[in-house]
């Protein structure tokens, strides 16, 4: 399989995590992951100003709770749809600046088919871990946020692919799958 730069990784079955390293002090990483201007730029455009125990509704209609929230070291965002799923930013102070994970967990009834219609491309909708584990489209979508998270913090241009991505991730959860790794 080709290299997936920054590639995310299963720490269970239905949970994944992306990191990366940048060269820049908490407050201005905290200002772009837990501010409603900040989020607008690189992940989705989100209603109300974060706090912990506020609600959060993000564009598109992804809805929920702001569960927990540590200044300048993490937030979570739960769904409406399940209390075992989550979303959570966190930043680690290191040498040189700081450690950025995104870390998604999947509820137990998390079902591409049944959260998209029937126009929704099939390989986007890639599940072979079985109902409450990621799916390709979304594996590619936290990837690209990621990226965008980059480019805004950084200004490096990163090129892209969502579609390139997404035939990516679909040959990695089959490795994943091959090894055992998706199995309880």
């Amino acid at each position: 399989m080709e290299r997936i730069e920054n590639v995310a990784t299963l720490l269970e079955k239905n949970t994944l995590v992306w990191e990366r390293h940048f060269s820049v002090e908490p407050e201005k990483l905290w200002s772009a992951i837990a501010t409603k201007d900040g989020l607008s730029h690189w992940f989705m455009s989100i209603k109300s100003e974060i706090e912990e125990g506020g609600r959060f509704s993000f564009e598109g209609g992804w809805d929920g709770k702001v569960t927990q929230v540590r200044p300048q070291r993490f937030i979570q965002f739960t769904p409406d749809e399940s209390d075992q799923a989550y979303l959570r930013f966190e930043i680690k102070k290191v040498e040189g600046g700081c450690l950025f994970r995104l870390v998604d967990k999947m509820g137990p009834k998390a079902d591409p088919a049944v959260i998209f219609d029937q126009d929704v491309p099939e390989h986007l909708k890639y599940q072979p871990g079985g109902i409450g584990t990621h799916w390709s489209g979304a594996i590619s979508g936290y990837h690209g946020f990621v990226d965008g998270l980059e480019r805004y913090i950084t200004g490096k241009k990163i090129d892209f692919d969502y579609d390139v991505m997404n035939k990516k991730y679909m040959s990695l959860q089959d490795e994943w799958l091959a090894s055992g790794k998706y199995l309880e």
